[in-house]
């Protein structure tokens, strides 16, 4: 719980796994991470921000306790029903979070170290609730990149720069992500045994294997492992081979 009338104060603190219960709650309801509030036409539902879910459900919880502190809530918000799934995924979440405490703290970012400080204290304050909106996704990007470098050192060590101009035949797919600036994706996947990367506006999951042809762009490292990769250009996917 939190005293709303000392939100904008230093004082104002809530409950990290009431946080984390709610994180979890908005990354189902939205099926992602979604850092902006998006709002559409009467006929479409407006996609509330996953850190305004929790914020606005903190509030309305706790409101009558308020005294005279007033926070906007749309009408067209929605409380969420907080599930077993939900309370059981934060202790799952906060299990996996162990391993960065045994590990130490030194390799990670400013961004990261934030996160498995206030995922380590019982309370936090409620001026950083956006910093754990953004758990769950942490949690599963985590763990997607943990496997992702494990498959780089255990079979790919030894990938080595591709010598041809034209790339043509399969691509598996081993790790996407957004490029949101460019309206397009980054894909790292394997041709022929070698690392390779590449840009598509279209959407691939991993473990896809693509038929392709594309023009090699230029020899490059791959960013984790510094192991021999290949930057391929013009891309053009002739089929999805297998899901």
């Amino acid at each position: 719980m939190i005293d709303l009338n000392k939100v904008h104060s230093r004082e104002a603190t809530v409950s990290v796994k009431e946080v984390l219960t709610l994180a979890y709650a908005a990354y189902r309801i939205n099926g992602k991470y979604i850092k902006d509030t998006r709002r559409f036409s009467e006929d479409v539902p407006t996609i509330f921000a996953n850190k305004e879910i929790i914020k606005n459900f903190l509030y309305l919880q706790n409101k009558e306790t308020a005294k005279g502190f007033n926070m906007y809530v749309p009408t067209d918000f929605i409380l969420p029903k907080i599930t077993k799934e939900d309370k059981d995924n934060v202790v799952e979440g906060l299990k996996y979070m162990r391993r960065y405490v045994m590990l130490g703290l030194g390799d990670l970012s400013d961004f990261q170290r934030d996160i498995v400080t206030y995922t380590s204290e019982e309370h936090m304050p409620f001026s950083r609730i956006g910093l754990l909106a953004y758990f769950p996704q942490f949690v599963k990007n985590d763990i997607a990149d943990t496997l992702y470098v494990k498959t780089l050192r255990k079979d790919y060590a030894n990938s080595q720069w591709i010598t041809d101009d034209v790339v043509e035949g399969e691509i598996e797919i081993l790790k996407g992500f957004p490029l949101e600036q460019y309206s397009s994706n980054m894909y790292i996947g394997i041709h022929s045994g070698n690392i390779v990367n590449f840009m598509n506006k279209n959407k691939y999951k991993v473990g896809n294997k693509l038929l392709v042809k594309a023009k090699k762009s230029r020899c490059e490292h791959e960013r984790i492992t510094n192991f021999k990769s290949t930057r391929l250009n013009y891309v053009k996917v002739k089929k999805v081979l297998e899901c």
